[in-house]
């Protein structure tokens, strides 16, 4: 498990470790979203980190790099390994 620090010192540079995981996004303002870290995506003249929070669907939450409190990578057992 990994957890950004809660100092607004994620970065494009190091919110590319999250792409691929899934994750736990906790934003300021206490909304929490999970889901499959996809992209870092300008909108608006701003970065963010783009989450795939429905796979059937493709829905997906873009949350400004600035206004995430916290990013927490949560382990998916795969069929070779035992959950724990």
């Amino acid at each position: 498990m990994n957890v950004t620090p809660d100092d607004g010192s994620l970065h494009s540079g190091n919110a590319k470790k999250y792409l691929g995981h899934r994750i736990v996004l906790r934003c300021r303002g206490e909304l929490s979203f999970c889901g499959i870290a996809r992209n870092i995506l300008d909108i608006n003249h701003r970065r963010g980190l783009l989450v795939e929070t429905d796979s059937k669907s493709g829905f997906s939450v873009w949350c400004p790099l600035d206004y995430i409190k916290s990013v927490t990578i949560i382990p998916i057992p795969t069929g070779d390994s035992p959950p724990g």
